[in-house]
Formats: structure tokens, C-alpha cells, sequence
């Protein structure tokens, strides 16, 4: 009874700073839960695990937890556009406002080595063509943290 109104009493001061933090506006903080918890349950599962797949579900959650990480990092497109930056320069943002609507702005992206109209129809495919492949990668984490979780999170007790 004591040994577990301590857990209970530690588990409420582990969490604190998670839930201060938590916001419901964004999936983040979703990724920041469930990471937490998923960590948790990782490090109990080394630690105590006495099944005989302790180690392998460990193995999963440690998986799951490193796939939130780079979800939460979200560099995807910062990968994919490294060479696309060298090439056209870096991007320049500018807002600009809309005469039309003066409530609205557009925004302008520049680019140094982006000289000719050909340039900038080029510039732009590929700009679009590296998006897809930022968004793919993304997807691709995405489906295979949920997957995992999907197909072992029953499992994941001792």
C-alpha cells in the first residue's frame, strides 16, 4: 500500500513539467505525451521487464520513441532542400502587402541565384518536387510509429 502511494506520489511529480507544458492546439504536444510515456514504459521494460519478449518490446518502444523524436525535430524538408539551397541560395522572405486587401499580405520568396524566368520555373519544380518528398518521408515515420503501436502496444505489459 505504501510502496504504491510512493509510485503513485513520484509518477505525479515525473509528470508536472509534461502536463505545465501541454497545450491542445497542436499534435506536438501529443508527440511530447506520448513520447514520455512511451520512454517510460521502455526504460520499466529493461529494467523489470520479466516476460519473454521484455527486451524485444523494449526494442519496439525504443523504436517508437526515436520515430517521435524525429517527428518532433520535423527536418525533413531541411534534408531534402540542403543541395536544393546550395544550388538556387537561400531562401529570402518577404511579406508584402495586398492593395486590394490591405488585411492581407503575400509572401514573396527569393532567391539569389534565381536569375531568369527559366530559372524560376525550374527553381519551383523542383521546390515542389522536394516538398513531396519532405511530406513523404514525414508520412512515412508517421505510418510506421502508428503501425507499430497498432500492432504491439497490447504486448507492451509485464
Amino acid at each position: 500500500m505504501i510502496t504504491s502511494i510512493i509510485t503513485s506520489i513520484k509518477n505525479v511529480l515525473r509528470w508536472i513539467p509534461i502536463i505545465w507544458r501541454d497545450r491542445n492546439w497542436d499534435h506536438t504536444f501529443l508527440y511530447i505525451i506520448l513520447q514520455f510515456k512511451l520512454s517510460n514504459m521502455e526504460k520499466y521494460l529493461r529494467k523489470y521487464g520479466s516476460s519473454i519478449n521484455a527486451e524485444k518490446d523494449a526494442d519496439r518502444i525504443k523504436t517508437c520513441v526515436n520515430l517521435l523524436k524525429r517527428l518532433m525535430n520535423d527536418e525533413y524538408h531541411d534534408k531534402v532542400f540542403k543541395k536544393h539551397d546550395e544550388k538556387w541560395g537561400k531562401p529570402e522572405f518577404n511579406w508584402i502587402e495586398l492593395k486590394d486587401q490591405p488585411k492581407y499580405k503575400e509572401l514573396k520568396i527569393k532567391r539569389l541565384n534565381v536569375i531568369t524566368e527559366k530559372d524560376k520555373e525550374q527553381e519551383e519544380k523542383e521546390y515542389d518536387n522536394l516538398i513531396k518528398i519532405g511530406n513523404y518521408s514525414k508520412q512515412q515515420d508517421i505510418d510506421y510509429l502508428f503501425e507499430t503501436i497498432r500492432k504491439y502496444h497490447q504486448g507492451w505489459w509485464d
